[in-house]
């Protein structure tokens, strides 16, 4: 597994990934970061979904993570972020 952290910063809101492991967001320039599943962003249904699919992958064989079979749970976030990042301002 990679251990890139990545940061998308549109100030004050900073977003750290660590793909596979965190999503968490900052909206105080990055002094104190959350779950993005546990922030208020987007819907209730949308933040469940964005946590089954973290605990999804986390259960998921360490073999089937390798071969990439496991849940890409970037895509989940990643889109999750598209539809509600321009609201973050």
């Amino acid at each position: 597994m990679f251990n890139n952290v990545y940061y998308f910063i549109r100030k004050p809101i900073f977003i750290k990934i660590n793909q596979d492991v965190e999503y968490k967001i900052s909206y105080d320039n990055g002094k104190n970061y959350i779950n993005i599943y546990d922030s208020e962003i987007g819907t209730l249904e949308e933040r469940k979904k964005l946590l089954e699919v973290i605990i999804e992958y986390q259960g998921s064989h360490t073999v089937d993570r390798q071969r990439g079979d496991a849940i890409d749970t970037a895509k989940y976030f990643i889109s999750f972020l598209q539809k509600y990042v321009s609201s973050l301002e």
